[in-house]
């Protein structure tokens, strides 16, 4: 199973923690700051589209303010149906009424809160 992390880089901790429980899984993660090419825009925006739709989930990480960029491919998977599960592991900003719209799409998948959970949902 090939999982695509979508966090943001600000999140390296994180992102490397989670990579690191997933592939202790078996899985698979396309971790774009680490499998995508950061040489420009369109080389970046290829690379990750390319990602999404080669993977079989997408696992999205909310940890702090949401990126125009998270939300374009957070709404790219859904179009593609490859979102089950969203880990928001802090304080975000998802109340905020420029995220009205991925807050109430976020509530028809299931959340998690913490890594621990996470490993749980991806045995």
């Amino acid at each position: 199973m090939i999982v695509y992390l979508l966090s943001s880089r600000r999140n390296k901790d994180i992102n490397s923690e989670i990579t690191t429980l997933l592939e202790s899984k078996g899985k698979h993660v396309h971790l774009p700051s680490r499998d995508t090419p950061q040489s420009g825009d369109i080389v970046m925006y290829e690379g990750n589209v390319g990602a999404i739709r080669k993977a079989d989930e997408v696992l999205p990480v909310v940890n702090g303010p949401i990126t125009g960029n998270w939300a374009f491919e957070y709404g790219y998977a859904r179009a593609l149906d490859k979102v089950r599960v969203c880990a928001i592991l802090s304080d975000n900003d998802l109340n905020e009424n420029k995220n009205r719209m991925i807050e109430l799409d976020i509530s028809k998948v299931k959340v998690i809160n913490s890594i621990r959970e996470l490993e749980k949902v991806f045995r």
